[in-house]
Order: C-alpha cells, then structure tokens, then sequence
C-alpha cells in the first residue's frame, strides 16, 4: 500500500520519485518481516527492503515508460508471498455499427506481462480481436469509429495490429492511452490472473466459467446435431439415386449394343468400363468442380448474413477433412453403382444383339 504523500521530479526522460509504500495486514496494522523489491522489466532490482513496524521510504531516479513492479520475496511468518502476477485493466465499451466492442486498458503486454505476451501496443493506437477485423476489415493503420453507449460521445480509434483471438470483439490500448480518451466515460477496472482472488463474495456481480461461455454452442449441438445428420444422410443417398440413374440410362439405352459386344468377345468389365467411363468422369469432375464452388458461394452468403442481420462474429469454418470426406464419398458412391450396373450389364443376353430396333 502507498501513502498519498509522494513526490515526482522529472528530468530528461528521469523521473526522481520520493514514494512512501507500507504493508499492512487484514487488521490495518503495521505487517513486518516481509522482504520487499521494486523491480524493472528485465528483472533488475531498483530497491529492496525488509519491511518494519515504519513506512518505507522510497527514494530513486527511475526511467519514464519503464513497467516497474512491486515484488515480495518472502513473506512474513504464518503470510504466504503475494501474487504479484496480477495485472489491472481497465475496460469500457463503444457501439461500432450494430455491435459492442469492449475497449480494454492495459498495465503490461509484450515481455512485461504474464498474459500478453503478443501483444506490442503503440501509445495513442490500438491493437483489435481477429473477430472484429473479419467483420469489419479493419487494417493496420485504418481508424474506425466508436460511439459511447452513455455519454453519445463519438471516439476514433486507429489499428495498429491485429491480436489472433476469436469470439468476441476486442480492442486493446495501453492504459495510459486509454485514461487520456475515456476520462469521461463510465470506467469498469479488473484484473488478469491465472488464480483465484481473494474478493469478497458480496463485491461479486456474477461468475462466468468455460461451460457458460459453451452453453450456447453445446446446446445448438443437442437441439440441432441429429438434424445436420439426416441432412447428411439424405444427400448423399439423393447423390445416390441421381448417379445410379445417370448409369442405368446409358446401360439400357444401349443394352442392344452391349449385347452385340458380347458377341465379339468383349468381358462385361470391359463393356462396363467403356459405358460407365464417362459416368465417372462426369462424377469427378462434377466433384473437382462444385466442392470448391459451394465453399464460395456458402462463404459469400455467411458473411452477408452476418454483417447485415447479427451483431457479433461466427467465423465460417470448414474442417479441410470435409472436402476429402465429399470426395471420397463420392468416389464410393460410384463405385458402388459401378459395381450395379457391372451385374446388370452380366444379365443382358447375346440373344439381344439379333432383336431389331
């Protein structure tokens, strides 16, 4: 804890700070025993202490811009070391278009956080989710502008890079930044940790785990996954019929002819192969053709869709196994009509080649 009584001299790119920095326990009294550190981001150790019944003093010339942190290195007896892997942001919200973006402030990122490390924000810029680039096609360098829900005040924000992180819209700003543009905005404060916090139950508005956040997925699965399923299975048994019916058109407007074939010594394989050939040939490229078309055309009006009609992001997806998957069905499919048409081409009779038309 730092007391209000502090002094800041700045001088060339130096800031001489006088902080007074206190411990105390649950009960607001003096907590000695403790060995403190402020510490820089590469690790060096500004200044250190063993902490006593008095304020500490601090007293040292430190770099502007430099992430400083306050650090225990052992804890006083019956204590355990606080967990100074918390990092405080800051968070508000802006309507962009039919959405909400959630705009965050942040102490550390790059090699000074814990949580952040792929992220290296430039002061007065921002760095957007991937989620709000797809929809919105926001570039290095291009600005988009935000308008707070509350005040109706407008605010430009320029990209600077893109954050790989899908599922929602987000923006992030260093925190200074962040308190120079929205000092007049309503302002929610957090924290990042990987444990628990020791907060009180009642300053607790509500708790979201991973399975909340699933909820809406798991449940569009039990609703409508068996429906995707006979969705499947219908069509490929409709790619079935129409390929069965493509082969048994050209078997039997030309069983005359394969009868006569026959009869000059050609094998039914070889009869099957010469008639069902451009079938197959048919089947594939029809394959080669559509499968990449329908991905097209599906992408095209998913987007649309999204943009025009739904507030938030849904990045189309489609597994690459899929299109082998289609494919090969395929392939089978045919290969079984293939087989079909083998044992109907057999049955046709030499007695057919003499038949007139």
């Amino acid at each position: 804890d730092t007391e209000d009584e502090q002094v800041i001299e700045m001088i060339d790119g130096i800031i001489k700070v006088n902080v007074n920095i206190s411990k105390y326990n649950e009960k607001n009294e003096f907590l000695p025993g403790a060995i403190m550190q402020i510490i820089d981001s590469n690790g060096v150790v500004v200044d250190e202490w063993v902490t006593t019944g008095e304020t500490h003093i601090m007293n040292e010339y430190l770099l502007i811009g430099e992430v400083y942190t306050l650090h225990e290195v052992k804890a006083p007896v019956d204590y355990e070391v606080a967990d100074d892997s918390v990092e405080k942001i800051k968070v508000t919200s802006l309507d962009v278009d039919i959405d909400t973006v959630q705009v965050i402030g942040v102490e550390k990122w790059g090699d000074n956080s814990k949580y952040l490390k792929d992220m290296d924000l430039v002061k007065g810029e921002c760095i957007i989710s991937k989620d709000l680039y797809d929809k919105y096609k926001l570039k290095k360098g291009s600005s988009f502008e935000g308008k707070a829900p509350y005040s109706g005040e407008t605010y430009t924000l320029k990209v600077s890079s893109l954050k790989n992180q899908a599922g929602a819209f987000y923006v992030y700003m260093d925190m200074e930044s962040f308190d120079t543009l929205f000092k007049d905005e309503q302002i929610l404060s957090g924290y990042l940790s990987d444990k628990e916090l020791d907060i009180p139950d009642e300053k607790i508005y509500t708790v979201v785990t991973v399975t909340d956040l699933q909820a809406t997925s798991d449940q569009m699965t039990l609703s409508m996954g068996d429906v995707f399923t006979l969705f499947d299975a219908f069509a490929i048994l409709l790619f079935a019929v129409i390929i069965y019916l493509l082969a048994r058109i050209v078997v039997e407007k030309n069983a005359q002819s394969i009868a006569m074939m026959k009869v000059l010594g050609f094998n039914t394989f070889e009869i099957n192969r010469a008639y069902n050939l451009s079938t197959g040939i048919v089947v594939v490229l029809s394959e080669l053709i559509t499968i990449p078309l329908s991905y097209v055309l599906l992408r095209a009006l998913w987007i649309a869709i999204m943009k025009v009609r739904m507030k938030g992001w849904i990045t189309f997806y489609i597994a690459p196994w899929i299109y082998f998957a289609m494919f090969g069905i395929a392939l089978l499919v045919f290969a079984g009509v293939f087989l079909i048409e083998y044992i109907k081409t057999k049955k046709i009779p030499l007695s057919l080649a003499l038949k007139r038309e």
